[in-house]
């Protein structure tokens, strides 16, 4: 599928820029909506669409670090504890993905996403909570937040490549609610760790097929082009509205796969 029809690139590049979109908006999501984009929307297997979105994904994470570097919204140190865990977490649940049906892992899938999709409009406002004299983990990093960090890192990546998501939509708040990270601190240190831990379920999906190389590419071209949307949207979004309308698109598209995928699974494979 290197070579693309004209109605599938177009398809490519709507669906790529919505998750650069979700993903530049929030510092997290962009994969929630990976799967049933290109599960639907361009027709991929869940193996092939569970590969291609962590590496759509991570890219489009490392293309959204930049203006969090520059701003010193990036702990570094917190990442890179984080992400040898993930990637090894990501590694497990890329492992596991092969053992369950594929209508099992969407219906699961969306459990998930009506979880975090409730958990997101719940707490949209602990964007602007102040923990002042709660940073150690944000700032210091006294040792034991290596095992809060560690321990967060591994279930994250094994969500991660499990479901082929970025799980950004746990780290973002596991980073402020848990560890006491201020919010633009917690978006940024999330992107490089999505980056870093995505590797570990891409390493075990590469494992069992190859990759679209032009799918690939169209997707990451629409996702660049959505993460400068998402920039600019963002400055004139309160991050209440932008947390609220992500939480109920995630929603609404839990409830049609939940839908899709109900009957399927209680029918005897072929």
């Amino acid at each position: 599928m290197s070579l693309l029809g004209h109605d599938q690139t177009g398809l490519a590049l709507l669906s790529g820029a919505i998750v650069g979109l979700s993903l530049g908006l929030t510092g997290a999501g962009g994969s929630l909506l990976a799967i049933p984009l290109l599960v639907y929307v361009l027709k991929l297997s869940l193996h092939e669409a569970t590969a291609i979105s962590l590496i759509l994904v991570a890219v489009s994470a490392a293309l959204s670090l930049v203006g969090y570097f520059r701003a010193g919204d990036v702990k570094v140190k917190t990442a890179l504890v984080f992400s040898p865990t993930g990637a090894v977490g990501g590694w497990f649940g890329a492992q596991g993905q092969q053992l369950v049906r594929s209508e099992i892992v969407l219906l699961l899938f969306s459990l998930l996403m009506m979880v975090m999709a409730i958990h997101m409009w719940r707490h949209s406002r602990f964007e602007s909570m102040e923990r002042l004299g709660a940073l150690a983990c944000a700032d210091f990093f006294p040792p034991s937040c290596f095992v809060k960090v560690g321990s967060i890192g591994l279930i994250v990546g094994m969500l991660s490549g499990f479901f082929g998501v970025g799980g950004g939509f746990v780290i973002v708040p596991a980073l402020s609610l848990i560890l006491a990270f201020p919010m633009r601190a917690s978006i940024g240190t999330s992107l490089l760790i999505i980056a870093f831990t995505s590797i570990g379920g891409i390493v075990g999906h590469l494992q069992f097929g190859e990759i679209p190389g032009g799918l690939l590419a169209t997707l990451v071209l629409g996702s660049a082009a959505g993460i400068g949307l998402g920039a600019t949207v963002g400055r004139w979004l309160s991050a209440e509205i932008t947390a609220k309308l992500f939480a109920a698109v995630t929603l609404a598209v839990a409830v049609i796969l939940m839908f899709d995928n109900v009957p399927k699974v209680f029918t005897v494979p072929a």
